[in-house]
């Protein structure tokens, strides 16, 4: 990317895919509520950019992070964040 600008509005590690990131997180999302929405989400985008932007540990390690919380209502105890 050349400038600001374009890592903002379209970051190599949302974009490169076959299918963007922020259009597969609207479509699994759609009709979900607004907490279960939001933690979906953010697994998906931190699955989906594993291994383009930090270590794939770290960004997994998000992921988890966010689905343990979707599912028990608490982060992990461990800071697998």
């Amino acid at each position: 990317m050349s400038d600001a600008r374009e890592t903002v509005r379209d970051p190599d590690w949302y974009t490169s895919g076959a299918v963007e990131t922020i259009a597969k997180i609207e479509a699994v999302i759609d009709g979900l509520p607004a907490r279960e929405a939001f933690l979906l989400g953010q697994i998906l985008r931190y699955a989906d950019r594993a291994g383009e932007k930090d270590d794939p540990a770290i960004d997994l390690g998000k992921a988890n992070n966010y689905a343990h919380r979707l599912v028990t209502g608490d982060w992990r105890c461990d800071g697998g964040r």
